[in-house]
């Protein structure tokens, strides 16, 4: 039981030291910032290590603090920088920080596991914190993504040996939020083991991290593991073993390395590959300190290794990891540092800001954060990111913080006269927080001004108005900076508008060009070489409504980057009469026409309203006067008001039925001319039947042979049947 209880203990520990290994999640960029070599973030960490006589009697404390030192270096990179300081060391010639050389990891491994330090025994004097947080200090280093971490472990009360300080605490606190030499802040983590060690109080948002390893060391180191840790472990839903010797493992994300811890095992990594083959960068066995097997723990062994993909990014995906021997995923720890980038994307009125440098006091800007992939720069979906991070993007002008924003997105940031900083931050719950910041100095804005180049001649005529329409060369103005001109692109949120306008029509001869309503619209626009060309626009009105003249023009410069600054010009062109002017008549007046044409077929002509006109044919029959019809079906045409004859210059719609003409008169009712009746021999209107009273109405219609004067221009089909008398036909013409 006691040994399943220090496997336990010392297997925690050695994570928890494997966790700090490597360096940050993430590595940061600027806006168009890369590397050649795509790799993780540097380390840099002091490890205060007690080898005082508690962590030697009659327990293995020192073997598992020995056991997780062989650890932490197995893994760490050769660019990472790790240097302990032993507490027996102070107060002798030997006192200082060791520098262990990570250039040959076997070596520092077994230095640190057989070396003359081991097995010491002394005091816990507190100097040995100042001397590992003074080896830091000592560090120049310029990468702003580089970490420093002081990390003390000690399992007793610390002797109040430096000046100024009574204890501990005041001694961590007032190294709290130190600016190391590369601008970012120290993290320091503290950790108690047993019930002697003194209860450091911790201050997460200072970088202090403390852990009071009692009885419940393997959650208290767990803690630790997820504050600092660059590493996350896969979780079992990600791992299978394919067979005795095989590991296969998927990851959404791409990763700076892969870490594999086999406990209690000898068994090493042969080989590992996704896409390509993986390199195995070392195989470290680790094994608990002989030089004193009384209180060492002798079931303290297993391997550390490390993969890579050499100088580039691990692909995200499938991953297969073979063994030398047989594994059990119980005894395995499998972890990985996530390859994330945070891109901090700059725009200025939507557009891309390559260089913030050339911002300028005043203008605004919003701010993206974009977590992408080191090596191909492609965004990495939020769907695969770790769950639960948290964003935040600040502003600050001089160290006062002006804007910031929950989330990926600050918009509107206002750049400030002083030292703007950009500050992103990402962290995953439990983690310690990735920072990004863009520092720069806005430019300070020029003396603007406006340089005209005014043509001698500078004439446009009425009808051929535009950019390309000048006789003798068009007005040019160029903006210029503190005397020099400006190119398109060093004009960016500037702009050249026309103002108000000033016509003299004093010189302007002859009665046809001094005929105009308005004056013509200036125009400006800028060429691909910076300048601007001023001229008249064209005008969908006709020419002549234009005024001709020699118009004056006030150019003024707009834009934030000029805000304050009162910048303007003047520029001149004269507009001339042609007699061609004049041909824009022509269409106005057909148009003229056109309306009122328009006008008169829907206002005054006459036109049927939709009745319906019923013809039927009638011949005598039998003795007695009676008539019968001669089809049964009669012919009915729909009298439309819209017919074909609509738009025909005629005073009435007409329409031609059965030989007869029809005509409209405006009110409801139609007629018929003189010359339609004169084909017939009678006409007139009658309200009897014809079936039962032909000849009656025969008889009674009025003649036309002979009395052709009589026959009216005019007649009205009236209320009654109109009738009209073709030799022995009746034609009968109704309309309801």
């Amino acid at each position: 039981m006691k040994r399943i209880q220090l496997f336990t203990i010392c297997t925690v520990v050695c994570l928890f030291f494997s966790l700090l290994v490597l360096t940050d999640m993430t590595r940061l960029s600027e806006v168009c910032a890369a590397d050649s070599e795509v790799s993780a973030a540097k380390k840099i960490i002091s490890v205060v290590y007690d080898d005082s006589g508690s962590m030697y009697d009659e327990n293995s404390s020192w073997s598992a603090a020995n056991y997780a030192m062989q650890a932490f270096a197995a893994l760490l990179n050769e660019k990472d920088e790790m240097y302990i300081t032993y507490m027996s060391d102070v107060g002798y010639e030997t006192e200082g920080a060791v520098d262990i050389d990570l250039h040959n990891v076997d070596s520092a491994v077994k230095w640190i596991r057989e070396g003359e330090k081991v097995g010491h025994s002394g005091g816990t004097p507190m100097r040995s914190v100042q001397i590992a947080m003074d080896k830091l200090k000592s560090i120049q280093e310029d990468d702003p993504n580089t970490q420093f971490w002081l990390v003390i472990l000690t399992d007793g009360a610390m002797s109040p040996d430096i000046n100024g300080y009574s204890d501990l605490q005041q001694l961590l606190n007032d190294y709290t939020g130190t600016t190391m030499s590369n601008g970012s802040q120290i993290y320091i983590n503290y950790m108690g083991i047993g019930s002697a060690a003194v209860n450091i109080q911790g201050d997460l948002a200072k970088g202090l991290d403390s852990v009071q390893a009692g009885t419940d060391i393997v959650s208290a180191l767990s803690n630790i593991a997820n504050r600092i840790s660059g590493r996350m472990e896969f979780i079992s839903n990600q791992m299978s073993q394919t067979d005795a010797r095989t590991l296969k493992i998927h990851s959404d994300i791409p990763l700076y390395t892969i870490s594999v811890f086999s406990q209690s095992s000898n068994a090493q990594v042969t080989g590992a590959s996704s896409e390509t083959n993986l390199t195995v960068e070392r195989n470290i066995p680790l094994k608990y300190p002989e030089v004193d097997t009384d209180t060492s723990d002798t079931s303290l062994f297993g391997n550390a290794t490390l993969i890579t993909n050499g100088d580039k990014v691990i692909p995200s995906g499938d991953y297969v990891i073979s063994f030398s021997e047989d594994i059990s995923l119980e005894n395995l720890v499998v972890m990985y540092q996530p390859a994330i980038e945070m891109k901090a994307e700059i725009k200025k009125g939507g557009i891309a800001v390559d260089d913030p440098h050339t911002l300028r006091d005043g203008e605004v800007i919003d701010i993206e954060i974009i977590p992408t992939d080191p090596e191909s720069g492609d965004p990495i979906p939020d769907s695969s990111l770790p769950e639960g991070i948290i964003w935040k993007v600040g502003y600050s002008v001089d160290g006062q913080e002006t804007d910031s924003a929950e989330g990926k997105i600050l918009t509107g940031a206002e750049v400030g006269e002083g030292e703007n900083q950009i500050t992103c931050t990402m962290q995953i719950p439990e983690y310690v927080p990735q920072v990004q910041t863009i520092s720069f100095t806005p430019v300070t804005a020029p003396e603007y001004g406006i340089e005209v180049i005014q043509p001698g001649d500078s004439v446009y005529n009425r009808g051929n108005l535009g950019i390309d329409g000048s006789k003798g060369g068009s007005v040019t103005f160029w903006i210029t900076g503190d005397g020099e001109r400006l190119s398109k692109e060093e004009t960016q949120g500037l702009s050249l508008e026309p103002g108000d306008v000033h016509l003299d029509s004093s010189g302007v001869q002859g009665i046809l060009n001094k005929i105009g309503f308005m004056n013509a619209t200036p125009g400006i626009k800028q060429n691909d070489d910076g300048s601007y060309t001023l001229y008249p626009k064209s005008s969908f009105l006709p020419v002549f409504f234009l005024k001709n003249g020699n118009y004056t023009i006030a150019v003024e410069l707009e834009g934030e980057p000029a805000e304050g600054q009162d910048v303007s010009a003047q520029g001149c062109y004269s507009l001339q009469g042609n007699p061609s002017d004049w041909l824009g008549l022509v269409p106005i007046i057909i148009l003229l026409l056109i309306i009122i044409y328009l006008i008169y077929i829907f206002c005054f002509k006459a036109k049927f309203e939709g009745q319906t006109l019923y013809i039927d044919v009638f011949a005598p029959a039998g003795s007695m006067g009676e008539g019968k019809k001669l089809s049964p079906q009669c012919t009915q045409v729909i009298l439309k008001k819209y017919g074909g004859d609509l738009f025909l210059p005629k005073s009435a719609c007409t329409r031609l039925v059965d030989g007869i003409r029809i005509i409209a008169d405006g009110s409801g009712g139609a007629y018929i001319k003189k010359n339609t009746v004169l084909a017939y021999d009678a006409y007139g209107n009658s309200g009897a039947n014809p079936e039962e009273f032909y000849e009656d109405i025969a008889s009674g219609l009025k003649q036309v042979k002979g009395k052709e004067r009589d026959v009216p221009q005019i007649i009205s089909l009236g209320s009654q049947a109109f009738y009209l008398k073709q030799k022995k036909r009746l034609y009968r013409i109704t309309m309801k």
